[in-house]
């Protein structure tokens, strides 16, 4: 064998090895990717066990205890966070939640004018945009639209007008006495979004003191929010104060300072 013979020879056979290294490198690469789609496959499996755990879990949980939700602004900047509900009632399949804090500030009705909640400019933002920012499409079709009772302030002698088909409503007066049964139960905080747009809350005094000086501060507390009923004439509403008791005579319709704690009916099986 002369010199170059052997030269070609000993290319092909380090070729030859070249190539072996590839496909087994190649080999080993189709078996990494097999085995990721296959914990796709498994991640995707677990999570839509993990899903299913989630809502189904909620059949156990009991009046009182709390559940995440839908996201609504909270931060003084419009951040968004989950929003936090106190279970208040359940029937079979669907539980009654309400909001664990005052989520926003608005007017029962934009015009001082008599007015039922069937009406109000609250019932139509509460169920178009409220509805529409607060949940995905996911969240949405679990809640589900009930008969809202149009229940009379009986000790005022008012009308409340007619019942109403709505997702998303407020709290009543007798809904509040029997659900809520104490000052106590009754009393809600609002969101820095919601301080930040003026609601009305109770304000307490402290005083902050160091080595250089001493300063007031001021912090928000309780405040007043809404109910669907009417107050001692129909351009009035019924709301809660800040200790917790009810007004049933209630106040403007227009004003603009008082706490929004939205109701909703949401259905476990969906």
């Amino acid at each position: 064998m002369n010199l170059q013979d052997y030269e070609r020879k000993r290319q092909k056979k380090n070729i030859n090895k070249r190539e072996e290294r590839i496909r087994s490198e190649i080999n080993e690469i189709k078996k990494e990717l097999l085995q990721i789609e296959k914990d796709i496959t498994s991640l995707k499996e677990v999570t839509k066990e993990v899903e299913k755990l989630g809502i189904n879990s909620m059949k156990y949980y009991d009046i009182g205890d709390r559940v995440l939700f839908g996201n609504y602004r909270w931060d003084e900047d419009g951040t968004v966070h989950p929003i936090e509900w106190k279970i208040l009632k359940k029937e079979e399949n669907k539980v009654l939640l309400l909001s664990k804090y005052i989520l926003d500030v608005k007017p029962y009705n934009k015009k001082e004018e008599k007015v039922t909640w069937e009406t109000s400019s609250i019932r139509r933002w509460l169920n178009y945009w409220f509805y529409r920012i607060a949940f995905n499409e996911t969240e949405r079709k679990k809640i589900e639209k009930m008969l809202v009772k149009a229940e009379d302030n009986h000790e005022c002698r008012t009308s409340a007008g007619n019942d109403t088909m709505d997702r998303i409503f407020l709290l009543s007066i007798n809904e509040v006495k029997k659900l809520l049964p104490t000052d106590e139960s009754r009393q809600a905080k609002g969101s820095e979004y919601a301080e930040m747009k003026g609601l009305y809350a109770k304000t307490e005094q402290s005083i902050e003191d160091d080595d250089f000086c001493c300063s007031i501060v001021f912090i928000k507390r309780e405040a007043e929010w809404h109910l669907r009923s009417p107050g001692i004439r129909e351009n009035k509403n019924a709301r809660v104060t800040f200790e917790g008791g009810i007004n049933r005579l209630g106040d403007s319709v227009a004003d603009d300072c008082i706490g929004v704690r939205p109701a909703l009916w949401m259905n476990l099986e969906k």
